[in-house]
């Protein structure tokens, strides 16, 4: 069986890297919803998101940030979406898990809201105790990337550190 995604990968169809490293790719969406609509995920083939390394979805998650970043900047994004559908009842489309990172703007005819319940407060309790995550799980910090870090600090030369931050700080309601 064939995964366009892993062609997308392997070369086999063209793609728009943005990132690339062993473990982790990103690149433009072939299709995408809006301009500059990109797309994170593992090089390995994976289908969702609980078969995917611990230290491989850190990365993925550090990329897509890093990405969601640019994006304000490169195409005036007013915001962002960053999503992740695991399975096809939540809109899966290829069997190969990836986050989406793709810029908003006001009116730009996408819509992800979906009708808020009234659910009940004793099936709510029931769920949060089935949903809980334990506490003895550890979360740790995200592997450090000496590429990504340099280019940050060039942007913060280039740009000034503090105007870079100020920028980033202005687009938080």
């Amino acid at each position: 069986m064939s995964c366009e995604i892993c062609d997308l990968i392997n070369g086999k169809i063209k793609a728009r890297k943005l990132y690339e490293d062993n473990e982790v790719i990103a690149f433009l969406a072939p299709k995408p919803a809006v301009l500059g609509h990109s797309i994170v995920l593992p090089k390995q083939h994976l289908a969702i998101m609980p078969q995917i390394p611990e230290d491989v979805l850190k990365k993925m998650f550090f990329v897509a940030q890093q990405i969601a970043g640019i994006i304000f900047e490169a195409v005036g994004a007013e915001g962002t979406n960053i999503m992740l559908n695991e399975g096809v009842a939540a809109g899966q489309k290829h069997a190969h898990s990836m986050i989406h990172v793709i810029p908003r703007k006001k009116n730009d005819g996408l819509n992800f809201e979906w009708p808020q319940k009234q659910v009940p407060e004793d099936s709510m309790a029931k769920i949060q105790e089935l949903l809980k995550v334990p506490s003895e799980m550890k979360v740790e910090k995200a592997p450090e990337m000496p590429a990504e870090k340099e280019a940050l600090k060039k942007e913060g030369a280039k740009t000034g550190a503090r105007d870079y931050l100020l920028r980033h700080l202005r687009r938080i309601p």
